[in-house]
């Protein structure tokens, strides 16, 4: 090869030999990609073109975050690992004051971080980056320093004029401060990478909670629910009357369970509802026979327990799946349907209070999913990671109206007879008396509590703690009421192990339905 032969393209450089092999030349880039080519000439008077695309890339910057502008001379060193970068084995310098906040590195393909330091400014150590091009040129945004509080806020003073506009003025410091706060905050490189890995972590909570919520909280009918509400909402103001679907034994409403409406003639389902938190439902028909049939996870129907019944206390027109003849156009089908609990397992109480502390879990991980999706996107603010806030918030809002009980109107207390101490974790059962079935169990709270919601029946309850003389109280009438209420009687217990029955309140009482009622052993 001729030691003679040019680099040619806009510029061009004489190559220089290095050994027998190499040339090398040094060539003025532009400022933008181009074509350019090398031109070889041989000895024997050949002519070889080759010709290639300069890819340019930009500098990386150091821009000031609250003027968006490029800060002069800052001190930027490339580290690898833990350590500065050998920049001088390339031919170049590590670290570097950067002129007008410009800098780049060629590197080998790796794993890097940038450190920032500039008077006046925050120090800021970027997450780490990943090269696959031989460059580092990030652009870096650093926040400058917070001033002192008192010289921040005495010059704001100075400058204020007025009661109104002083207020308004140490409002805006604070404001600011908080704001620069966060962003130097976002600076720190082991925040940013905390909130690379949070922002999976965040999404696979909300997931694994909507998993829950669609196996055991009925998110499903929930969904359905808010497609076929704005029907009931259209008809709310237009009608009086209403079908229900009630706990047959608990004489509750009954939410959320599928209401379908089957035509005769074709066997075929003309309509669905799903029904509110009343366990309302109205169909709207047209001539013909029909039938309904309903389901809800944990019921059974048509009940058992009321067959042939027409009437139970308040609920009218019970239907047990026969055909509903329509004759008028534009008729509503309003009756009342019963639906039997399905048999609850009378569990050991160590299972009982095992279920409400995870689903105590399970709501502090919902609370912590949203807590961890609110800082990841104030540190790393993009789409991915507001959809992932957003995501939180729904799936919280849901397990909220899903599997959250709510909250009583009164509470009962289970307490110790003689010191008059509340007692924690103490079982409380609620059974129905006529068929001697289970409705549900709770565990008492911290503070001895616990509170059964109810319809106008007779039930019985049972309070049960190891060390405790297990108390019985029956008869529990509420048959004299037409709204649900609370069971929330305070009940003492007194060591032992025997079985105490006491009589517990009756409709004739004079208690009103959500009082509280003492009952000792």
């Amino acid at each position: 090869m001729n030691p003679d032969s040019t680099l040619v393209a806009d510029r061009t450089s004489v190559l220089t030999p290095v050994d027998m092999s190499r040339y090398r030349a040094g060539v003025q880039t532009p400022r933008t990609n181009t074509s350019m080519g090398i031109v070889i000439s041989y000895m024997d008077g050949r002519v070889q073109t080759i010709p290639f695309t300069l890819s340019v890339q930009g500098d990386g910057r150091v821009i000031s975050s609250d003027a968006d502008v490029p800060l002069e001379s800052p001190r930027v060193t490339l580290l690898l690992g833990a350590t500065p970068f050998d920049a001088v084995a390339f031919g170049q310098s590590n670290p570097i004051v950067a002129e007008s906040g410009s800098f780049a590195w060629y590197v080998p393909n790796g794993t890097y971080r940038v450190e920032v330091t500039a008077s006046d400014f925050a120090p800021l150590t970027s997450a780490s980056l990943r090269t696959n091009d031989n460059i580092v040129n990030p652009v870096l945004s650093i926040t400058p320093s917070l001033l002192p509080l008192e010289e921040e806020l005495a010059r704001t003073l100075s400058e204020a004029d007025g009661a109104l506009e002083t207020v308004g003025a140490i409002s805006r410091v604070f404001v600011n401060r908080g704001v620069q706060s966060v962003k130097i905050v976002r600076q720190d490189a082991n925040v940013q990478q905390a909130a690379i890995v949070a922002a999976p972590v965040a999404t696979a909570v909300a997931a694994t909670t909507a998993v829950s919520l669609a196996t055991s909280f009925s998110l499903i009918r929930f969904l359905h629910y808010l497609v076929t509400a704005p029907f009931l909402l259209f008809n709310r103001r237009r009608r009086k009357q209403w079908g229900v679907v009630y706990d047959s034994l608990r004489k509750l409403p009954v939410d959320l369970a599928i209401v379908r409406l089957h035509d005769r003639a074709t066997n075929r389902i003309v309509k669905s509802q799903v029904t509110d938190s009343h366990g309302r439902y109205l169909f709207m028909v047209e001539p013909g026979r029909y039938q309904m049939s309903v389901s809800k996870p944990g019921f059974t129907f048509p009940t058992d327990h009321l067959k042939e019944q027409k009437r139970d206390g308040e609920f009218l027109d019970l239907y047990h799946g026969e055909d509903v003849n329509v004759i008028e156009s534009g008729s509503a089908i309003v009756v009342a349907i019963p639906l039997d609990p399905e048999g609850v397992k009378e569990r050991p109480p160590v299972r009982v209070t095992l279920q409400r502390i995870g689903r105590v879990a399970q709501y502090a991980i919902s609370i912590a999913g949203l807590v961890v999706a609110a800082v990841v996107v104030v540190i790393q603010p993009s789409v991915w990671t507001i959809v992932v806030l957003a995501l939180q918030v729904v799936v919280l809002a849901l397990f909220v109206r899903l599997a959250r009980p709510k909250k009583p109107t009164g509470w009962g207390i289970v307490y110790d007879q003689a010191t008059r101490r509340p007692l924690a974790r103490a079982i409380v059962r609620i059974f129905e008396p006529r068929f001697n079935k289970l409705l549900e169990s709770k565990v008492t709270d911290g503070q001895g509590r616990y509170a059964f919601l109810v319809g106008p029946a007779e039930y019985y309850a049972t309070y049960q703690k190891p060390a405790y003389k297990t108390v019985e109280v029956r008869p529990i009438d509420r048959t004299d009421t037409k709204e649900p209420t609370y069971i929330s009687l305070n009940v003492g217990l007194e060591r032992g192990r025997n079985v105490t029955t006491v009589e517990g309140p009756s409709a004739s009482s004079g208690e009103s339905s959500d009082s509280t009622h003492d009952v000792q052993s």
